[in-house]
């Protein structure tokens, strides 16, 4: 299969899908990118299906871009798919292997493997194969992944800086000190609610993922933390066992280390508030 002319189809939303991207291309594999953010899918955007019938593409990995009806389309084309997730969507569970039920490894882990690229490969094209496997760690479970694999905190920062460079992200000292800025006041303002820290981020920034590193260096150990984005609409409950009974009982997404649940009202039919969260945890755990 590996000889067959292959498309990879991902959409270089984060670090982990532009180094997927990047690492397929040296592979010798061509790219279709989407600019589709985070909750992306095949069937939205661009006609995927005539892209592959004018590319001639016999094989197709697709890149957490879950779209059915569009990956039954390529099948019939003749085509090997290849589905590359590690996330549960409303109605899609793709975080597990189908027959152990394990957490599958990240997207970037499980791409490498596909793609069979060595450490010797990575290091002929000019990438530090830790710091590669780094970002897939990170992707999986956060910074905690990469202390269980015996990164120090030295190389977890190179791994932090890696992300912002493959994303193009070094903004002006400005930016980062106004994002930082929101990310303090935001957790000034935090309350305390059962086990879970609760946080409203009113702020003009989407802050998850500033916030999480925030508070993985300030406190060294995982945070359950519930955090309402007012003005992005989005929902997230982060290092709780209670994610996959969120998951199943509201849809939504799953992530990271499926320690993690998250909740976008600008995407799903079905609009959720804080209140629906709350209650609907409050008696889980009194009946648990």
């Amino acid at each position: 299969m590996i000889k067959k002319k292959t498309v990879v189809i991902v959409p270089t939303n984060d670090a982990e899908a532009m180094l997927i991207a990047l690492l397929a291309e040296k592979r010798g594999f061509d790219v279709l990118r989407s600019k589709q953010s985070h909750g992306a899918s095949l069937d939205h955007g661009r006609d995927y299906v005539e892209a592959i019938k004018k590319g001639e593409w016999q094989r197709v990995i697709v890149v957490e871009m879950p779209g059915i009806q569009t990956e039954e389309r390529i099948r019939s084309l003749g085509c090997d798919i290849v589905i590359i997730d590690h996330h549960n969507y409303t109605g899609l569970e793709r975080a597990f292997y189908p027959h152990s039920h394990r957490t599958l490894p990240s997207s970037l882990e499980q791409f490498l493997h596909v793609a069979r690229i060595t450490d010797h490969q990575l290091e002929k094209w000019g990438f530090s194969p830790k710091q590669v496997k780094g970002v897939g760690l990170f992707d999986r479970g956060f910074i905690w992944a990469l202390q269980k694999e015996g990164y120090t905190k030295k190389e977890i920062q190179e791994v932090l800086q890696y992300e912002e460079e493959l994303m193009g992200e070094r903004k002006p000292l400005s930016e980062d000190k106004k994002r930082l800025e929101a990310v303090e006041e935001t957790w000034m303002y935090h309350k305390k609610w059962k086990e879970f820290f609760l946080v409203e981020n009113n702020s003009v920034y989407l802050l998850r993922g500033a916030l999480s590193i925030f508070l993985a260096l300030k406190r060294r150990k995982p945070t359950p933390l519930i955090l309402w984005e007012k003005r992005h609409h989005r929902f997230y409950v982060q290092e709780t066992p209670w994610a996959q009974t969120l998951y199943k009982h509201f849809g939504g997404f799953t992530y990271g280390s499926q320690q993690n649940w998250g909740y976008r009202n600008d995407q799903e039919k079905k609009k959720l508030c804080l209140d629906d969260i709350l209650i609907f945890l409050a008696s889980r755990k009194e009946t648990s």
